[in-house]
């Protein structure tokens, strides 16, 4: 990751407007050594503009240091964002504070596609920035510590079987592959919009393992296959694929709850539930979008 140093636009604004704040005291001063005794004692307009310009340059003074804090408190903000999202890829900040993502729609075949291109947007990250999981490890109800009673899951009844997707795990990842006794699914929850859905992996051009392309449409998450010949855009609120060989093939979407830990567990007592030894250092214990206001 590279960083430049810089001052905030709030404290470059105050910076300059320093000067004209020093040259008015200044001035002020220059006066008063030609004034007479009495001036000198009466409430003169001299004495009272010296007064007032040096209590601006007081509250400049502090605005700045303000400025200064909260400067600080921002570059921290953003490098545990930085750290908890994209441990594994660097982001340059330049000195408009603007972020550069490599792009992520040439790795996809853009030559087929059913919804308006104009309207794909990034979702300010990289391909693969926001990790799916496959397979992930599983736990019993009495492993599952992490879990507060009021955490939502996404619950599925596969096969017989039944699952639990923590979306305090979901948050991160977005995506999980999983086989659910011999049924291959995919578990999405697309954060920005709280939307939830399950599809059978199994599609028309093949089974298929889902990633986060870091795309966006309507502000909903775009998956992408991968291992595809080329790689196809689904889109999760649709169900459906949008680009390349996948364009237009439909997913098989599958029965789900969204409800609380305790409600699933509890008519669900067998559940297995995704344990937070994914591989990946993050903190699950939080929820970036509820802790951001979003759910």
């Amino acid at each position: 990751m590279c960083r430049t140093s810089q001052t905030s636009p709030c404290q470059q604004t105050i910076l300059r407007a320093m000067p004209k704040l020093l040259r008015q005291i200044l001035r002020c001063h220059r006066e008063e050594l030609f004034m007479n005794a009495d001036e000198k004692t009466a409430d003169s307009p001299v004495r009272r503009g010296r007064r007032v310009t040096a209590v601006l340059f007081a509250l400049v003074a502090f605005v700045l240091t303000v400025c200064g804090i909260y400067s600080n408190w921002e570059s921290w903000n953003v490098d545990w964002y930085e750290r908890t999202f994209w441990p594994d890829n660097s982001i340059e900040v330049v000195d408009d504070n603007s972020e550069l993502f490599a792009p992520s729609v040439p790795t996809f075949d853009m030559a087929h596609v059913s919804i308006p291109v104009a309207e794909i947007l990034s979702g300010g990250v990289m391909k693969d920035s926001i990790p799916a999981l496959t397979d992930p490890k599983m736990s019993l109800v009495g492993e599952a510590t992490y879990l507060a009673d009021e955490e939502r899951v996404i619950g599925i009844v596969a096969g017989g079987e039944a699952r639990a997707y923590p979306l305090q795990i979901l948050d991160y990842h977005e995506i999980i592959n999983d086989d659910v006794n011999g049924i291959p699914v995919v578990v999405t929850y697309c954060p920005l919009c709280d939307s939830s859905a399950v599809f059978d992996r199994r599609t028309k051009i093949g089974k298929r393992e889902f990633g986060v392309s870091g795309l966006l449409y309507n502000n909903n998450v775009l998956m992408y296959d991968r291992g595809g010949q080329p790689e196809s855009l689904w889109s999760q609120v649709m169900a459906s694929g949008v680009s390349g060989p996948a364009n237009t093939k439909s997913l098989n979407a599958l029965p789900l709850e969204v409800t609380t830990w305790k409600d699933w567990r509890s008519r669900h007592p067998d559940t297995k539930v995704v344990s937070i030894e994914t591989g990946h250092d993050r903190e699950y214990h939080s929820r970036p979008s509820a802790d951001d206001g979003v759910h």
